[in-house]
């Protein structure tokens, strides 16, 4: 991602515009900003105002210093790095064209977003995308533990059903969302590099595990493709589990169209 954002804008990847679609709390900023110039403007998009206000305040935290606070937007500086923060709210599912048209990126990106929406509207964002392009954490439909239940098999089937259906963008891409990503960026005419970025749940992060572990089961059990019985025992037996990892991809995608 480096090398391309530098054949493109320098060596110094100053005065970066990023956009940062269904930004959550902020981690893509957070875990990029550092990588990019000394001077960078971001704009993070979500239609959930309480994440927005949520990013805010674990940007302020991050942050060395706080140089400027406003209604909408916030500056920071982080080492070296003077930041520019601005927080758009805007509905992502009912105008995917519109926020992509709002802004003039140097940089898109994404952290647990495009698994959820449909393919239509990867299509959609696909053909309006002009600039590189970098996705983490898109669930891959993987999922392992330690030790082995019958179930497993079963239980990640249903979950993954259950990712298709609709989060709101219509019925969703799910585990498949990234090849979708890849087929319709290289189509276009795009370079697109992969990695994997799997979740591996050791000892040390129960907590983080056994709230996904929580979530598998709801939503396996929404699927009926197992009666809740064995749901409830197969998540009894799990929340012992001593290990486990989740498969995700990340994507960045740049060249002819960036």
């Amino acid at each position: 991602m480096l090398g391309e954002l530098r054949r493109v804008h320098g060596r110094s990847l100053s005065r970066l515009n990023v956009v940062d679609i269904g930004c959550g709390t902020g981690s893509n900023l957070r875990a990029v900003a550092p990588l990019l110039g000394r001077e960078q403007s971001w704009r993070l998009v979500d239609n959930d105002p309480i994440l927005l206000e949520a990013a805010r305040h674990a940007i302020s935290g991050w942050a060395d210093m706080v140089l400027e606070d406003t209604t909408s937007s916030l500056t920071v500086r982080k080492g070296v790095c003077e930041i520019q923060v601005a927080f758009v709210a805007a509905d992502l599912a009912e105008n995917v064209e519109a926020v992509q048209g709002m802004f003039e990126a140097d940089l898109l990106t994404a952290s647990a977003l495009f698994d959820l929406v449909s393919a239509s509207w990867l299509t959609t964002f696909c053909e309006r995308l002009s600039c590189p392009l970098y996705t983490v954490l898109t669930y891959d439909g993987r999922m392992q533990w330690t030790p082995v239940h019958p179930l497993d098999v079963e239980v990640v089937e249903a979950f993954n059903a259950h990712q298709l259906t609709d989060k709101g963008f219509g019925p969703a891409a799910g585990w498949q969302a990234v090849s979708i990503l890849e087929q319709q960026l290289t189509r276009k005419g795009m370079v697109v590099v992969k990695g994997d970025s799997t979740w591996h749940l050791e000892a040390g992060d129960a907590r983080l595990h056994h709230q996904l572990l929580q979530g598998v089961a709801a939503a396996a059990g929404k699927m009926h493709q197992l009666g809740m019985p064995d749901i409830n025992d197969w998540l009894a037996f799990r929340l012992d589990s001593t290990s486990g990892s989740i498969g995700h991809l990340d994507l960045f995608a740049a060249g002819q169209s960036s």
